[in-house]
């Protein structure tokens, strides 16, 4: 993911699922619909030379925690993935942010 969104960064190229001019809001990157409804959250706490790294979800109301950070969009820092399902197309997606170098990346997974 963070290859193709250095390449996307460096060629000035937007993502055509973030709107800005009529509001700040994500469309769907299947049909292009605005309404997404949020499902899962992952937070993903590294940092590199650190001994203790955090991986929590929320999902339906509850909370867990572990140590397995083998789903983090970021190889060496922080990471963030969000799922989505869409009210429209009724399909999910994952946005994923990631950091790294000190920049922030945003990619939708499908």
């Amino acid at each position: 993911m963070i290859e193709n969104a250095v390449e996307k960064y460096k060629n000035k190229e937007r993502s055509p699922h973030v709107i800005t001019d009529a509001g700040d809001y994500l469309l769907c990157p299947i049909c292009a619909n605005e309404y997404m409804a949020h499902e899962t959250i992952e937070v993903f706490d590294h940092h590199e030379g650190n001994k203790q790294e955090t991986h929590i979800t929320i999902s339906e109301g509850k909370m867990s925690s572990d140590h397995d950070l083998s789903g983090n969009p970021s190889g060496k820092r922080n990471g963030l993935k969000i799922s989505f399902k869409c009210e429209n197309c009724k399909r999910s997606s994952v946005l994923k942010i990631a950091q790294q170098e000190g920049l922030t990346y945003m990619a939708f997974e499908v």
